[in-house]
């Protein structure tokens, strides 16, 4: 049995936005029982109209889960030394007549909320110095009639790993922890993971899933917990999992899922400010001004910490309320800076200029933003900027579009330079390790292969439809949105991750700066050559 959760992808964003002040509960969450043993959290459940998760009953301490009097208190494991309740565990099986093992926390304090996500791959993020990982809604459970199936699984102490489905429905002994050892049974299937194991005692409990593609977005379908682990053959590490319908076969016991819907790509209007060639080239004979184009170098320090301060890259050329002059960056270059930002570009002869403020900034997990009011000096161009054969290569932004899956998008990142990939993934959810915003919704994933990927530095940079063709003498390109994050897989083939136009523009009333026509970029480009040393970009990788 299931309960089903419809949440509308709009309101999402402002649901999600109104509980980061609280703490989100998924499934894959690192756990401790009693201060003394560790486990990794399964999925949410409503039992008996009590909303709470799963794991397993050998997470609990002294058998206190299982004597009817002292139910274990379970807190959230934190790196940093703090203890957080997240409630008691009020059910637990272990072995017995029908072979189970589960344990169920309840949710107790108001500040948790069911998040209705399972963790899955891990990465390291090269744009923001940390790991992240990726968290897929939950739509359903499945019971699985035959092997063959690939399955995945996600433990606190081993991270995300697949596998094969070999055996359903059998029975093995796992040692009691609480009466010196005794074997106990438990009725449980079984998953090869080849040569990759669940080599930590913290993976138990950790939920168990098929992951499919929704119309483009990565979702989950509750297998069951990990219960147990076999690693004596190194080219065939086993897991065994508690079959989730088994647990849900209780009275009034239901699966907490969300139900997807499809996101309306063009919820939000975007609006266009055209560039005036014929007035603002002019303006380009002024040698005290400055001219910022999409993909460049600037550092966002802090008025009352000048050490705190990042570089990052310059995305479009945007105005604010048709009349403030600037452009885009990552908010995340921002947001962990207290006090007001003053925004400046380093140029080659070490001098630094100051080119503007952060006017508006959002970091809040559904939105990752920074405009720039630039100075009355400062001329944002509606124009991208690229290394390529030892020059310069320019592109006039003329629109903006929201691609669709399998669509070639590219960036521009101030460090690593131009690269392209195929976009794999739309309203991705990832889990950041190092920042205070924790969990990131609404991202697209472009997939980079074994490319060098983004790094850090390339945070905020323009992310668009490259639309140049030689053939017809084409130099444009169509802007969709700004890099906020990377990753890798398996293979150590790369990802990125960005935020589109779209969310970005629902926050404020933004325009993109456009042109007709790259040679708008190009006379401005000649009008001011001689503060081409400004441009301060590495050779294209």
């Amino acid at each position: 049995m299931k309960k089903n959760h419809l949440i509308s992808p709009i309101y999402l964003l402002t649901f999600l936005n109104s509980v980061y002040s609280q703490q989100d509960m998924y499934a894959g969450f690192w756990i401790n029982f009693e201060n003394q043993k560790n486990c990794t959290g399964g999925f949410l459940i409503n039992k008996q109209g009590i909303n709470g998760l799963l794991t397993s009953a050998q997470c609990c301490v002294n058998n206190n889960c299982l004597n009817g009097n002292v139910f274990d208190t379970v807190y959230e494991n934190e790196d940093d030394g703090n203890v957080t309740k997240i409630g008691q565990v009020h059910d637990a099986q272990f072995g017995g007549t029908n072979g189970l093992d589960y344990a169920f926390i309840t949710l107790d304090s108001p500040e948790w909320s069911s998040f209705l996500y399972t963790a899955g791959l891990n990465s390291n993020d090269t744009i923001n110095n940390g790991t992240i990982t990726e968290l897929y809604p939950v739509t359903a459970d499945f019971t699985p009639t035959e092997t063959g199936l690939n399955v995945c699984a996600y433990g606190q102490g081993s991270g995300y790993l697949c596998g094969n489905l070999t055996e359903l429905d059998l029975y093995i002994t796992v040692p009691n922890p609480w009466i010196n050892g005794r074997p106990t049974i438990l009725n449980v299937n079984k998953v090869d993971l080849g040569t990759e194991g669940m080599v930590s005692k913290e993976d138990i409990g950790g939920p168990v899933y098929v992951q499919t593609n929704s119309s483009g977005t990565t979702t989950a379908q509750a297998l069951g917990n990990i219960v147990a682990t076999n690693n004596d053959d190194p080219n065939h590490n086993f897991l065994y999992y508690m079959p989730i319908n088994k647990i849900l076969a209780s009275e009034n016991t239901e699966l907490l899922t969300y139900v997807l819907e499809k996101e309306i790509d063009n919820k939000t209007e975007i609006k266009y400010s055209k560039w005036n060639d014929s007035i603002d080239a002019l303006d380009a004979l002024d040698q005290e001004k400055i001219y910022v184009y999409a993909g460049q170098r600037v550092i966002i320090a802090n008025n009352y910490n000048p050490r705190a301060s990042s570089s990052c890259t310059t995305s479009f050329a945007t105005k604010l309320n048709t009349y403030k002059d600037g452009f885009l960056s990552a908010g995340h270059c921002v947001q962990y800076l207290e006090g007001e930002n003053k925004v400046y570009m380093p140029l080659p002869n070490k001098e630094t200029k100051l080119i503007g403020w952060v006017e508006s900034s959002a970091w809040d997990g559904s939105n990752d933003y920074a405009f720039v009011k630039t100075a009355s000096n400062v001329v944002p161009l509606p124009c991208i900027v690229y290394p390529e054969g030892g020059k310069l290569n320019y592109l006039a932004v003329t629109g903006s579009t929201v691609p669709l899956i399998g669509d070639t998008v590219c960036a521009v990142g101030f460090v690593s330079g131009y690269k392209c990939g195929a976009v794999m993934e739309e309203n991705a959810v990832i889990k950041y390790s190092n920042y205070k915003v924790s969990i990131v919704t609404g991202l697209t994933k472009v997939y980079l292969g074994w490319s060098n990927s983004v790094t850090r530095g390339d945070s905020g940079g323009p992310v668009f439809m490259d639309n140049t063709d030689e053939r017809i003498n084409l130099d444009d390109a169509w802007a969709v949105g700004h890099l906020v994050a990377s990753g890798q897989n398996f293979f150590f083939q790369n990802h990125f991750y960005y935020y589109p136009l779209a969310t970005t523009f629902s926050n404020k009333a933004f325009t993109v700066v456009t042109t007709n026509t790259i040679k708008t970029c190009l006379s401005l480009a000649n009008i001011t050559k001689n503060q081409q040393a400004q441009i301060e970009i590495p050779p294209k990788n």
